[in-house]
């Protein structure tokens, strides 16, 4: 896990808690999986550009640095691939306002 020293290993949670099938994913690689759960009235639009229904996707967002994911159409299984990345890892202290003034 990003900035921690843990150790996930999906082999042990499976047998430790008797579950099938674990796959440990970085926090955007979830998100692209789950963001066509969204509705419309969820979104805010950026601009006034038509929707492409397979058109790439890129999700951006902060965090213990800034990540990314990008979801690509797969026509030959008809839904979206999710590629993740960190597009910058910050290895900083956390600040409150009060440290920061």
């Amino acid at each position: 896990m990003t900035n921690l020293r843990w150790k996930i290993d999906g082999g042990i949670l499976e047998k430790t808690f008797d579950i099938q099938s674990v796959r440990v994913m970085n926090d955007f690689e979830a998100i692209g999986y789950g963001i066509h759960e969204l509705e419309e009235s969820d979104l805010l639009p950026l601009n006034n550009c038509s929707k492409n229904p397979t058109g790439p996707i890129s999700l951006i967002g902060p965090g213990t640095g800034l990540g990314e994911a990008l979801l690509f159409w797969n026509s030959s299984l008809s839904q979206y691939e999710v590629h993740s990345s960190e597009v910058k890892l910050i290895n900083q202290e956390r600040r409150t306002c009060s440290k920061l003034l």
